[in-house]
């Protein structure tokens, strides 16, 4: 700012710090109106050349506030406390042909705003536009200028110590009618899934975003995002460039177009919980304790029809959690009841809002306590994790039975490659078994035993083999029957028991799987049939089995009973 010789000499006579090098003025304006008022005094004397002084700085002062007021170039301070002319909110503004890089970002909005890096096929592409940023609303889904929108891009995925993440043009909402004339656009990033709980894949949302384009009070400059006082993201505007200026682009156009389970500010800000992790921060809405308890009524799939085999309440965390199954020992009663831990999140008052597994690795500190209690050994042994087949796994465990030629070895074989299933040790001398499911749909599974190391104590180790956990073959699902099976050379069957911790078959399990065996027309004295104690041909009687209460398709009560006095007192039944 040029200014008179006369005023500029005098003001520095008062200790004025004006710059006629630079244009700068002291940026304090609460300095300047102080200043202002003592000068009245001068004003008021009968000297007139202080008079004039005084009116000269005054003069200065004005012009440097009014500049300060309309200024389209200075990005405005904030206090320790990061708050803007007395209000509570921490805001970012759009002010230069550099936005991102020249805005005053807040804390919370940190990890959100991405910088994308062209992949190098599309820097090979000069029609492409050349620098893109980001803002990440959720895992999965950024928000960028249309232009942006049509190139391929990683990025740093935030909390993840670097890990970089492709972006690819987000096919489905970038082909909405409404995103046709709009000059924002969506990418589609595929990062390790928050958790996968029950039958979906759970992102985390990072952003609430404002149905209001919101300014800063007294300016005209613009919103871009800003944390409210709980420090929740609210992204307002998008700045996208036009010619060599940006034009601030509102958010609300969105509105329809973003999937439901994405957060608004004005619908969600009071109803979510907050959650962090590795210096990532996102946001879920609250929901109810019915909503989140764990009831078969919820998990249908998990409890099959009368007769079959299902996992109990507490095992149903174990098949649910999302962090690859952990043992349930890890948030379990020593009583077998669901968790302690499922007991405090129920308990909590007020209630979190949170999912279970959501607060028991985000929201508390239970499964911190419980560690504290345990050696190094428990904590590997009880909170181990066994990731659960998928279909694909699972299909190479498929098997079925044959015969020999002379009917007296049953054989069992891989289905997708006809290959015998491989040796396992021998019943008779305690050798290692295999692990079989028998679902619902009468399909077998077998899983083979695995090599282990002994000196972990482990007590399923035998030999250096331990049998596969039940669950992970079939996901915690319901099933017919459930055990061990010892198999010999080229596939050959030699006995079968029932023991499993999870799903605990009765003698129905063995009385289903022996009828249907003759109804295959296979030789049920090919194998050995190996029971609990307590199994014998008294169980059989429909008083106490109540074999009219099974369900299962093709088996009746009346050939049932039968056939489970049969297997009882078949020459090759022994009990264990």
């Amino acid at each position: 700012m040029k200014t008179n010789s006369f005023c500029l000499n005098r003001s520095k006579r008062h200790q004025l710090p004006i710059d006629d090098t630079n244009d700068s003025i002291l940026p304090d304006d609460d300095f300047s109106i102080n200043l202002i008022a003592s000068l009245s005094s001068e004003i008021a004397a009968d000297n007139m050349l202080n008079k004039m002084i005084a009116i000269c700085i005054i003069a200065i002062l004005l012009l440097y506030i009014d500049m300060n007021l309309t200024s389209n170039s200075t990005v405005p301070s904030f206090d320790s406390n990061g708050q803007y002319d007395g209000g509570t909110y921490l805001r970012s503004i759009i002010n230069s042909d550099k936005p991102f890089e020249d805005m005053n970002l807040p804390t919370c909005a940190q990890d959100v705003i991405i910088t994308l890096h062209k992949t190098k096929e599309e820097k090979d592409n000069k029609k492409k536009e050349h620098t893109c940023r980001g803002i990440l609303i959720r895992d999965d889904i950024i928000i960028t200028s249309s232009g942006c929108a049509e190139n391929n891009f990683t990025f740093d995925f935030p909390g993840s110590g670097g890990d970089k993440v492709e972006a690819i043009p987000h096919p489905s909402l970038n082909s909405k009618k409404v995103m046709k004339k709009s000059h924002l656009g969506f990418l589609e990033a595929n990062p390790p899934y928050h958790y996968q709980f029950y039958d979906k894949p759970v992102r985390r949302n990072r952003v609430f975003l404002s149905r209001q384009s919101d300014t800063i009070s007294h300016t005209d400059k613009v919103v871009v995002i800003e944390c409210d006082t709980e420090g929740r993201p609210i992204l307002h505007n998008f700045p996208v460039k036009k010619g060599k200026k940006h034009e601030m682009i509102p958010i609300n156009q969105l509105d329809g177009v973003v999937p439901d389970d994405i957060l608004w500010e004005d619908i969600d800000s009071m109803n979510t919980t907050k959650s962090s992790h590795n210096n990532a921060t996102w946001w879920n809405r609250k929901i109810t304790l019915e909503e989140g308890d764990f009831t078969f009524d919820r998990f249908e799939e998990y409890r099959g029809p009368p007769g079959s085999l299902s996992v109990n309440v507490g095992q149903l965390l174990e098949a649910v959690d999302p962090r690859e199954h952990r043992r349930a020992y890890c948030y379990k009663k020593k009583d077998g009841s669901p968790s302690d831990c499922y007991d405090e999140w129920r308990k909590e008052k007020p209630f979190s809002g949170q999912h279970f597994f959501e607060w028991l690795d985000f929201g508390s500190t239970c499964l911190e306590k419980k560690m504290k209690d345990w050696n190094e050994h428990e904590v590997g042994y009880k909170c181990k994790s066994y990731p659960f087949y998928d279909n694909k796994k699972r299909l190479e465990h498929e098997i079925y039975f044959t015969q020999s030629k002379d009917k007296k070895k049953l054989i069992a074989r891989y289905k997708h490659d006809d290959e015998f299933v491989t040796e396992s040790g021998e019943y008779h001398s305690k050798g290692q078994p295999h692990t079989y499911m028998w679902g619902l749909n009468k399909v077998f599974y077998i899983a083979k035993a695995k090599k282990c190391k002994t000196s972990m104590n482990d007590s399923r180790c035998i030999d250096g083999k331990k049998t596969a956990k039940h669950m992970k073959i079939l996901s915690g699902h319901p099933a017919l029957g459930a055990g061990e099976i010892y198999v010999g050379k080229n596939g050959t069957i030699e006995g079968i028991n029932y023991s499993s911790g999870h799903y605990k078959p009765d003698i129905k399990s063995v009385t289903m799987m022996y009828q249907w065996m003759k109804d295959e027309h296979l030789n049920t004295s090919a194998l050995t049939w190996i029971g609990w104690k307590g199994w014998s041909e008294k169980q059989c009687d429909n008083d106490k089995t109540k074999w009219q209460s099974i369900k299962i398709p093709n088996f009746d009560a009346t050939t049932l009973e039968q056939s489970c006095r049969e297997v009882t007192n078949s020459p090759t039944w022994i009990i264990q």
